[in-house]
Parts: C-alpha cells; sequence; structure tokens
C-alpha cells in the first residue's frame, strides 16, 4: 500500500485539546466502544455542501466555514473568522537570481466552493488510530522523555526574555518508509516557557488518522487548500530535491497563522484566546525532525535515513531558517542555538551557520532501529 503523506498541523495545547471530543483510553466493550466511535464521527464530519474522492481515495467534504470542527470549541462559541493575517512580517522578499535555483512543491489543490473549507473525512480507523497514538506517545508535547518518541532538532536556548512572534524556513519534503504503527515528521515548532502550549507544523510520514485537526479550535479559512491533501511528488535521494516553505506567525490579534508563502496560501490559524503561554509570543523556536516507534520498540528513519553530515541531496535539512522579532521583521536566526539529539546512535542533527546562498541551514536524519 502506498504511503500517504499531507501537511500535518499539531496543536498542542494538551489541556484542551485532549479533553474534548477525545476518546478515553479506557477498557470498554467492543459495542460500547463502537457507540463512541459514532457519536465521535458523527461531531467531527459535518454536514457537507460538496464531497468528493481524491486520486488515493480519500473522501474530502466542503463544510460551510461558520460551521467547521474549530467552532466545537468552548472557547470558540462567539469567535468572529479572520480570513487573513492583519500584516505580514517586514523583510518578506523575492528570491534574488544569485540564489540557487529550488523546486517548489506543496500539496494537491482542491476546488470547493467560496465559503467552505475542505475537510477529510473521519473515519473509524481514523480515530483508533488516533486513541493508540495519544495513549503510547507524546509526540505533541515534543516530551523528550517519552518512550518511542525522538527527536532530533536545533533550537534556541531557554530561559532568555527573547519572544519570537514566527518562524520560516524551506525544507525537503521526503518519503520516509514508515510502518502502520510508526511516524517521520519535519517540523517547525513554537513553544511557551511552561511547555503547556506548544504550535508544531511540517510535514508528516504516517497513516491518516494520526496527526490531523481532530483536537478542534485550528480555524481553515482557505477553500482550495486543505491541510490534510498529500503530496504528489517527493524529494529523491542524491537527486531531485523538493522543497515546501513553510512560516507560523502570529498577528496582531495574537492569532497564530500558518502559511506557504511562496504560494501566497494561509491555511488557517489557531485563534489566540486557545492560548496562555503563546499569547504574546513564543519563548522557544526549533526546526528538526521528530520520529515515533512501534510497539515492537523499532523506530522509522527520519528523513532519508542517514546522518548527517553528509549533503543536501542525501539528508533531510531545513534552510533560510528565520524567525520572526518582536518588531515583526523577518529575520536571520539570533541568540543561542543549540543541535539536541536524543538517540546519537539512531539519528543526528548538524548546523553549518549562514551560508549564503542557504541562509542558516541544518542537516538531520538517521536510520531509526531500537533506540
Amino acid at each position: 500500500m502506498a504511503l500517504k503523506f499531507w501537511i500535518t498541523l499539531t496543536l498542542v495545547a494538551l489541556l484542551i485539546c485532549l479533553s474534548y471530543h477525545g476518546i478515553e483510553g479506557r477498557t470498554v466493550s467492543t459495542r460500547e466502544e463502537d457507540h463512541e466511535l459514532e457519536e465521535q464521527l458523527n461531531i467531527l464530519n459535518k454536514p457537507a455542501i460538496k464531497s468528493f474522492e481524491d486520486e488515493i481515495g480519500d473522501m474530502f467534504d466542503c463544510i460551510d466555514i461558520n460551521k467547521q470542527p474549530a467552532f466545537d470549541h468552548p472557547l470558540l462559541k462567539d469567535h468572529k473568522i479572520q480570513m487573513k493575517p492583519t500584516m505580514i512580517p517586514e523583510g518578506v522578499v523575492s528570491q534574488t537570481s544569485s540564489q540557487r535555483k529550488r523546486l517548489v512543491i506543496m500539496p494537491k489543490g482542491i476546488d470547493c466552493p467560496e465559503g467552505t473549507v475542505p475537510i477529510r473525512r473521519t473515519q473509524k480507523e481514523d480515530l483508533l488510530r488516533a486513541k493508540s497514538f495519544m495513549e503510547s506517545s507524546s509526540i505533541h508535547t515534543l516530551n523528550n522523555d517519552s518512550p518511542g518518541q525522538y527527536s532530533a532538532t536545533f533550537q534556541s536556548s531557554t530561559g532568555g526574555e527573547t519572544r519570537y512572534y514566527g518562524a520560516q524556513a524551506n525544507m525537503n519534503v521526503i518519503n520516509p518508509r514508515v510502518a502502520d504503527d510508526q511516524a517521520s515528521l519535519a517540523l517547525i515548532w513554537l513553544r511557551s516557557a511552561t511547555d503547556d502550549n506548544v504550535i508544531q507544523a511540517g510535514w508528516a510520514g504516517a497513516k491518516p488518522g494520526c496527526f490531523n485537526l481532530h483536537c478542534s479550535g485550528f480555524v481553515r479559512v482557505d477553500w482550495k487548500n486543505s491541510i490534510d491533501t498529500v503530496f504528489d511528488k517527493t524529494s529523491v535521494y542524491d537527486y531531485q530535491q523538493l522543497e515546501m516553505q513553510l512560516r507560523v506567525i502570529q498577528d496582531q490579534r495574537k492569532n497564530w497563522w500558518v502559511q506557504i508563502p511562496d504560494f501566497n496560501i494561509s491555511f488557517g490559524y489557531w485563534p489566540g484566546s486557545l492560548f496562555q503561554g503563546l499569547a504574546d509570543g513564543a519563548s522557544q523556536v526549533g526546526f528538526g525532525g521528530i520520529t515515533r516507534g512501534s510497539v515492537d520498540g523499532i523506530n522509522p528513519v527520519m528523513g532519508f535515513g542517514t546522518f548527517p553530515p553528509v549533503n543536501a541531496k542525501r539528508c533531510g535539512y531545513f534552510r533560510q531558517m528565520k524567525i520572526v522579532n518582536k518588531d515583526n521583521q523577518l529575520t536571520r536566526l539570533v541568540g543561542d542555538w543549540k543541535e539536541n539529539t536524543d538517540s546519537p546512535k539512531c539519528y543526528g542533527v548538524k548546523s553549518y551557520g549562514y551560508r549564503k546562498d542557504n541562509g542558516d541551514i541544518i542537516e538531520y536524519g538517521g536510520p531509526g532501529g531500537r533506540c
């Protein structure tokens, strides 16, 4: 079976997310569990104005933008939808002729009617996989002590007074080989000083239903592009590297937006009312890879499965890494940053600092295994 790949946006505000419409990890009879799952599906799958099936068999529903699952969240009962960010960071410029030519990529487009948003239809199997991931992994929390989860990231130091109001990078999109109960991700993340709020955005190689927007609160606004759609092409080892440029920013209304600047796409946002620790910027930013292992203790490859340093055609990478400062300026990485690897025998990360054509750049990856 072909693996499915999609941009994954993961809201980590666990007290909000997992306590609302979550499947509890208790033992129930098959009949009772089936009933609970059906109730969840009725809540998550809103009435569709239009439906269609994509090329790999996933069903997408065009949902009234005002009736999307985000508004099931009690804190968003009277929320007024914002269709675009109130600002873009200063310093956003077009690529110059002297910069490296690159092949850009984005997920497959979707054509829902204006006034609706495309949402992948949730199946019972998705809920079961999501439940399994929640019970056996803390991948959403970036908790390095979580069994079966390992990361290789380049991250800013903690404990300082620096606040980050966004982050951006170009990352190569890779097709990592994963088993049914594994996941391999490349992420930009921002978190609060207390770790109670974490925002993650990037791509994931995993089965559908493991990383998605079942945790209500993310407000979708784009009717032509969905977070859950697949990439029809990915990078080839030691050959063409296909990149996605990704940006996460906080605007003047304190909402956190997820964008693909290359194509002027704003998928949507997490309203500021969902957060406390991220209400006024983030305390820490990171770029890199995360894996989640299977029940037998085996972790999948990260990136192309190779340790850095090699070269950008043989390793996962982030380049042109930038942050947004308090003056809404998109700048190079400032302050103290460090390489962080949970399991050096399985994964690695290497920073090359600032390079003329690549800006601030890192490589990450590894073969996985018993870490």
